[in-house]
């Protein structure tokens, strides 16, 4: 096999240390004849990447055959990438990770991210494996701009560059779709292990992102597969659901295969909090085992699963966490086939499962039994009174999808009002309650209501709550039905208050979705003051702005 002569890796570099670690100092790097490195420095003058990118391509003397890699400078290459090079075509793009939107219906779009990597924080902390889709050669409408790699032959024949207008933000993926748009250039995955040291938990994190991406959707708005812009990475534009990482739309237990980070904010996240270490504890819906990993290496608990998909059991068992997975359905399993297991467990975690059973109390009952007298169960349910479904039924819609509150699998749906009856008929007191807060809006629902009905949907804190979060244990007492609604409904009331609290602190983008003039966004913030601050003077502030 012939030998690549040249590999040229150009990289922007904004912080020495990082680049001294990930890139200069590789093992895979440092001393390999083949590979030569080419450092801008921006630690003095920070200059836009994709002008330091075309200065490299303007000054290149394109008579050397070379494989171009741009890299960032927190991108650490984990194995040689020069035998990988020999394998690629050079007619295409490459890259490691990277996703594809897809465009189902006409305010539907599914994401599949593909891609094969390991990541962590800037100081090494929470390191993860994403191994997404990762079929080599798979094409992707956008890749990932931490590294990108592409063939200086193809770069001279259509004499590619960078948009400069993108600045810090978004410049690899534009490179790619400019290719593919004017000249039919694919960009494909390409297995290589590495690791990114910028892991972030959120693309807010990137405020400069959003104006960028405004530019680019901008910039290719008569494109005929324009939905691909509603993109990679975003929480914030007007598509009405992403299916989780991973899924292909082929193989169903992916739909819920996604890595927690217990780091972020997620509802299995406040399963995770309630837990205590040395636990047993009973995961009844486990899917692919991401609560039972966590659990077992953070907490050394011993976990038990039930589910009723195969592939999944199968992806959770090769976790070697769970001490054992019962392949059933819930809907029909029977207490007396696992009599080792009543009175046996301290919690029951139903993740977002009772929202899939054709009777809830049914399988609440007899779960029960499975429970020390003095154990928890732990549920996350969906809220279906959110403002996203208001808006929709108020434009006469009613849209199953793959994922999310409209979840074509579910077969329940709760309120606030229906998630305190259900526990109280199952005899189950409330000692903790939370919930999450998402942004799950289509604009174009939204603005087409009149501004008395948004402000009517946003006076009700139930509109903001995405997943109520639940702990809580059978009651002893004896109490009847109507004593423990009562405390059940008082639990309730007690964190209305903390609703829109919640939404501050997680700094919800409130422009994108809830502002159409400025009375409109005094309206939301004197909600939040209202409930939040006890300042008068600013509660006033908005009052008077209302009156305008």
């Amino acid at each position: 096999m012939q030998i690549i002569n040249d590999v040229v890796l150009i990289t922007v570099d904004n912080n020495k240390p990082l680049y001294e670690k990930c890139i200069l100092n590789n093992q895979f790097i440092q001393g390999n004849p083949y590979i030569n490195l080419v450092r801008f420095d921006n630690t003095k003058e920070n200059i836009f990447i994709p002008v330091r990118y075309n200065s490299f391509l303007d000054g290149y003397d394109f008579s050397k055959d070379s494989w171009f890699v741009f890299l960032h400078n927190d991108f650490e290459l984990l194995e040689d990438i020069v035998p990988k090079l020999q394998k690629l075509d050079k007619t295409k793009i490459h890259a490691p990770f990277g996703c594809n939107l897809y465009k189902k219906t006409e305010r539907d779009f599914v994401k599949e991210t593909i891609g094969d990597i390991y990541d962590c924080t800037r100081d090494g902390k929470n390191p993860r494996h994403l191994t997404l889709m990762n079929d080599e050669g798979r094409k992707m409408h956008i890749p990932d701009c931490m590294c990108i790699v592409v063939h200086s032959s193809l770069v001279n024949k259509y004499n590619l560059r960078f948009d400069e207008n993108c600045k810090f933000d978004l410049y690899t993926e534009d490179f790619s779709l400019n290719a593919n748009i004017k000249y039919n250039i694919d960009t494909v995955f390409m297995k290589i292990k590495c690791r990114h040291w910028s892991q972030l938990k959120d693309i807010q994190e990137r405020p400069n992102y959003f104006p960028i991406l405004d530019y680019i959707l901008e910039k290719y708005k008569d494109y005929e597969h324009k939905e691909i812009f509603y993109l990679y990475g975003t929480k914030d534009y007007s598509y009405e659901w992403l299916l989780p990482d991973g899924y292909s739309g082929e193989d169903e237990h992916y739909r819920y295969d996604i890595p927690i980070d217990i780091n972020n904010y997620d509802s299995r996240i406040l399963s995770y909090n309630s837990i205590l270490p040395n636990s047993c504890v009973l995961d009844a819906g486990c899917s692919c085992g991401a609560l039972g990993k966590v659990l077992k290496q953070n907490k050394n608990c011993e976990v038990y699963g039930f589910e009723f998909d195969k592939l999944a059991i199968k992806k959770a068992e090769s976790l070697n966490v769970y001490k054992t997975i019962h392949q059933m359905d819930l809907n029909t399993f029977e207490t007396d086939k696992y009599p080792e297991y009543f009175n046996k467990f301290d919690y029951i975690a139903l993740n977002d499962v009772i929202e899939h059973l054709v009777d809830p109390f049914c399988v609440i009952q007899k779960l029960k039994q499975f429970l020390k007298p003095e154990g928890y169960f732990l549920l996350s349910i969906p809220n279906i009174s959110h403002y996203s479904i208001k808006s929709a039924l108020l434009n006469n819609e009613w849209e199953y999808e793959d994922t999310g509150l409209l979840d074509r699998t579910h077969l329940r749906f709760f309120t606030a009002k229906s998630i305190q009856q259900l526990l109280a008929k199952c005899g189950i007191t409330i000692e903790d309650l939370d919930f999450t807060v998402v942004d799950y809006l289509t604009v174009n629902k939204w603005f087409s209501l009149p501004l008395v009905v948004r402000s009517c949907i946003l006076n009700s804190p139930e509109s903001f709550v995405f997943q109520y979060f639940i702990k809580g244990r059978v009651d002893i007492t004896k109490s009847t039905y109507n004593e423990i609604l009562e405390h059940n409904h008082n639990k309730f009331v007690c964190e209305k208050k903390k609703i829109y609290k919640k939404i501050k602190q997680q700094n919800i983008s409130l422009k994108k979705y809830f502002i159409n003039s400025q009375r409109n966004y005094a309206l939301f913030k004197y909600y939040i003051y209202k409930y939040v601050l006890k300042n008068k003077r600013k509660t006033l502030k908005y009052e008077r702005i209302l009156e305008i």
